[in-house]
């Protein structure tokens, strides 16, 4: 069976208020428009999500827990991690091949520059993945662990 992976950036914040640490920054009203859209772009295609994972980040948080509630997925089964936040391209291509094998639909909500960077690593072609942006890929692979390196097709850029 393929692999379906969304790779998601999250969606629109505004700037960091004086003394606001980046992690503490919350969507805006833009930014819960775009995560809604994004958790309905991801529906359209009528599959079982198995996992969500996000950055612990509030931002990436609220834009998993709208695309979750979009999918009626149980926002109490999302994942959060505090190394997807600021984390490079290699730490999440490392998180995917971590993926349990069981999972064949995972959404992964994480930053930029890393989000755009593996995009561009997968599709082999520079990709800027803007706010809110998600990317379906599918993967002929047999494991996560063989994702990066197995013949995958991108599906829709959102």
């Amino acid at each position: 069976m393929p692999k379906n992976l969304f790779l998601c950036r999250h969606a629109h914040t505004p700037e960091a208020l004086k003394n606001q640490l980046d992690f503490d920054r919350a969507l805006s009203p833009t930014g819960v428009q775009e995560a809604t859209k994004a958790g309905f772009f991801i529906k359209a295609f009528g599959l079982i999500i198995d996992e969500i994972i996000c950055s612990a980040a509030v931002r990436t948080r609220q834009t998993a827990y709208k695309i979750a509630e979009v999918l009626s997925y149980e926002q109490s089964k999302l994942k959060s991690s505090q190394e997807l936040y600021n984390s490079s391209a290699a730490y999440i291509l490392h998180e995917i091949a971590s993926l349990p094998e069981s999972a064949q639909t995972v959404i992964i909500v994480s930053h930029n520059p890393a989000v755009s960077q593996v995009v561009s690593k997968l599709i082999n072609s520079k990709v800027y993945v803007p706010t809110g942006g998600c990317n379906y890929f599918i993967s002929e692979a047999t494991e996560w662990a063989l994702v990066e390196h197995e013949p995958f097709k991108l599906h829709l850029n959102y």
